[in-house]
């Protein structure tokens, strides 16, 4: 089967090397099931082209200026005119592409602009698309009048409508009023490839990855590393990212005197990046707001203990498969507790081998192309993982 992946972010080496960045697997997972796949995805500048020889990335031209899509506005005057000729040259591009390639199926992940393209292919040429809702396209677009009509075409006129939280599915069926199934997206972890990383052993070390933004709750757990460190002196807090809260991070540290308890260590290449993940004892994920972060699903993948809030999936994830502690957003002192308890007994909480394994599974790469293939009538049911429908969770 031709399958065409329409994507608005996919890395640019030396770029943007972290958009889009469950893809590429996504991709070679299908081409491992015996499947052609295209990927279609605007340009940074102006000229179309093949992102390398052979890898079926193709880039089209549009009126953007570099900047990241979400940070175009319709209410610019210059931005409006950026997001015409993208949804224009998308559905155009796409059309040669179907085309030229003779596509069978095409995947939209967001519902905007990639389903504008499908919907727009799928009425020139007749190939079925099916839509992936990612978040920023429900949260962002779906309420409001005039793209939120749009939003409701797109997904209703696709084959099959996913969307990578099980909040999200539910959003996404009372926007569209029809079913729409959960499937997370998955960045595979190679445990094989990672850099050997030196902590201290002595300690219990906790993990944050993520950007350092206040949605991503940092601040508060920098703020519960206060607490930690007067109940349980051996923790340490390993912290990998960056954004706008560094200086507020490091002077809150410093006045806080967690120098030794919590340490920056900025952006840091794959490798060494899942070294820490493979080293530490636990991942801690504070977000303020979330849906299911790539981080969840890279901890699971190493059996990691998760120690989360409870917002968006995270928390009702935990507590149906196991494999961590939940705690209430924004509450520092309530993260304190759970690290300390956590520290004080690395097994407090674990869950048995089988929870474990069935939550290994639900972020499996090979199971969400299953699913995905099945849905599409790829491969029979029986044969796929089963499916886990929006209400089981």
């Amino acid at each position: 089967m031709n399958l065409c992946i329409l994507t608005s972010s996919y890395a640019v080496p030396g770029y943007d090397a972290h958009a889009g960045t469950f893809v590429p697997p996504l991709v070679e997972e299908l081409r491992q099931h015996g499947h052609r796949v295209s990927v279609l995805t605007p340009a940074r500048g102006r000229a179309k082209g093949n992102s390398g020889p052979g890898n079926g990335v193709m880039r089209f031209p549009w009126l953007g200026d570099g900047r990241p899509i979400v940070a175009y506005s319709p209410f610019r005057v210059g931005d409006l005119r950026a997001i015409l000729s993208l949804l224009r040259e998308g559905t155009r591009s796409l059309c040669d592409l179907v085309q030229d390639e003779a596509i069978d199926h095409c995947l939209a992940l967001w519902a905007v602009p990639s389903g504008y393209w499908a919907r727009g292919a799928m009425r020139a040429l007749g190939v079925p698309y099916s839509v992936w809702c990612l978040g920023s396209d429900l949260n962002q677009w779906g309420h409001r009048p005039v793209t939120g009509r749009i939003i409701r075409t797109i997904l209703r006129d696709a084959t099959c409508c996913f969307a990578d939280g099980i909040e999200l599915a539910r959003k996404a069926e009372t926007i569209s009023g029809r079913s729409c199934d959960f499937l997370p997206t998955v960045r595979p972890l190679s445990l094989a490839t990672a850099a050997p990383v030196a902590l201290d052993r002595e300690a219990v070390n906790l993990l944050f990855i993520g950007r350092w933004e206040r949605v991503k709750g940092i601040d508060v757990l920098v703020e519960a590393m206060r607490a930690v460190r007067a109940r349980a002196p051996g923790v340490r807090l390993h912290v990998v990212g960056g954004g706008s809260l560094e200086g507020e991070l490091r002077t809150q540290i410093a006045a806080d005197g967690l120098q030794e308890a919590v340490l920056l260590h900025g952006s840091l290449p794959t490798e060494e990046l899942t070294g820490y993940m493979v080293a530490c004892d636990a991942v801690v994920i504070p977000s303020r707001s979330e849906s299911i972060p790539l981080v969840f699903g890279e901890a699971v993948q190493a059996g990691k203990p998760l120690i989360v809030t409870d917002v968006g999936d995270m928390g009702d994830l935990i507590r149906k498969y196991g494999g961590g502690v939940v705690v209430p957003p924004q509450s520092p002192q309530q993260l304190a507790e759970a690290i300390v308890s956590f520290a004080q007994d690395h097994q407090r909480g674990a869950p048995g081998a089988a929870d474990r394994a069935e939550l290994r599974e639900l972020f499996s790469v090979s199971r969400v192309v299953d699913q995905f293939l099945s849905a599409i009538g790829q491969i029979p049911a029986e044969d796929s993982t089963t499916k886990r429908e929006v209400s089981q969770v």
